[in-house]
């Protein structure tokens, strides 16, 4: 925006609900130009920003939610940097066990619900690619074009969908154990 400004100082400085039609769509140009400038000025942070806002949407915040019925303290004031924060400069010790516990139980469900998914996403690309794709694209979609504005509300609407490859991830490893072990009992 003070790049646009620097532009077009008038322009901006004049109220919105004063503005015509002329000027708001003059407005709008102006700070559309100047956002693509910068984005080809500054590619990497860019593309960095984005990532950073789709792993902070896809970051659970269930931990912070039990932790605070559990303790009666809010995780901001238990962790007042964020864990993984805390974990980088090896203040660990400095934070509650029971925040550690919490945190660490709701991780883990979360990192083997991703392990689910990947085996799930696996499974039906052999015996379903046209669903396999259309769910990708809708997942991609709600996840990755926001970037970085997108957090954990957003993502609620596909929840649904993640289930889905959860639930044919796990169906993947049910059978895939359950058909190695009738095969090694079977007689030769």
């Amino acid at each position: 925006v003070e790049r646009a400004m620097q532009a077009n100082p008038t322009l901006l400085t004049i109220p919105e609900s004063r503005m015509t039609n002329a000027q708001r769509g003059e407005a709008s140009g102006l700070l559309a130009s100047t956002a693509q400038e910068v984005l080809r000025e500054n590619p990497i942070a860019f593309v960095s920003g984005h990532l950073k806002g789709v792993l902070r949407g896809l970051q659970s915040t269930e931990h912070q939610f039990w932790f605070q019925v559990i303790s009666g303290k809010p995780w901001s004031v238990a962790v007042p940097k964020g864990m993984l924060q805390t974990v980088r400069l090896g203040e660990l010790n400095q934070v509650s066990r029971l925040a550690v516990l919490v945190w660490a139980y709701f991780t883990a469900r979360q990192v083997l619900g991703l392990v689910a998914l990947a085996l799930g996403t696996l499974g039906l690309w052999r015996t379903q690619r046209a669903f396999l794709v259309w769910w990708a694209v809708l997942v991609a979609y709600v996840v990755v074009l926001p970037g970085p504005i997108l957090y954990e509300r957003f993502t609620l609407p596909i929840v649904p969908l993640l289930y889905v490859g959860i639930g044919c991830g796990a169906q993947h490893m049910f059978v895939t154990l359950v058909s190695r072990r009738v095969t090694k009992l079977k007689p030769k």
